[in-house]
C-alpha cells in the first residue's frame, strides 16, 4: 500500500462522515462501542487465522472485511467524541520512534552476533 491508497482509504471513511454520524446518533454509544469491541475481538481472530494457516484467498478477504470493520469503528469513536486527535497524533509519533529505536537496536544486537560467531 503506498500513502495514496492510504489517502484514499481514509477519504472514504471521511466521505461517509454523516452517515456514520446518525448511525452512531440513532444507536448509541453504549451499543456502539459493544460493537467496536466485537469488531477488534474479529479482527485477532483473522489475524490469527493468517498467523496459524497462511494467507491464503479465504483468509486475505476475512483479513479485509475485518480491517475494514475496525477502521469503520475507529472513525465512529472519533464521530462520538471519543477520540482527541491531537493526542493520538503524538502518541504515534512516540511509537514509531520507538518502534525505529527498538529495530535498531535488534539490528545491532544481530550484527554484535554475527561477529561473535564468525570468531
Amino acid at each position: 500500500m503506498n500513502t495514496q491508497e492510504l489517502n484514499e482509504l481514509l477519504s472514504c471513511l471521511t466521505s461517509n462522515w454523516p452517515t456514520l454520524k446518525k448511525v452512531c446518533k440513532t444507536w448509541g454509544n453504549q451499543h456502539m462501542l459493544t460493537i467496536a469491541m466485537e469488531e477488534n475481538a474479529e479482527l485477532i481472530q483473522a489475524i490469527s487465522k493468517i498467523k496459524r494457516y497462511g494467507v491464503d484467498p479465504i483468509n486475505a478477504s476475512h483479513l479485509n472485511e475485518e480491517v475494514a470493520d475496525v477502521l469503520i469503528c475507529i472513525y465512529e469513536l472519533y464521530v462520538m467524541g471519543y477520540l482527541v486527535t491531537d493526542k493520538i497524533t503524538e502518541i504515534i509519533e512516540r511509537k514509531v520512534e520507538r518502534s525505529m529505536q527498538r529495530t535498531q537496536d535488534y539490528i545491532k544486537e544481530l550484527e554484535e552476533e554475527a561477529e561473535y560467531i564468525d570468531f
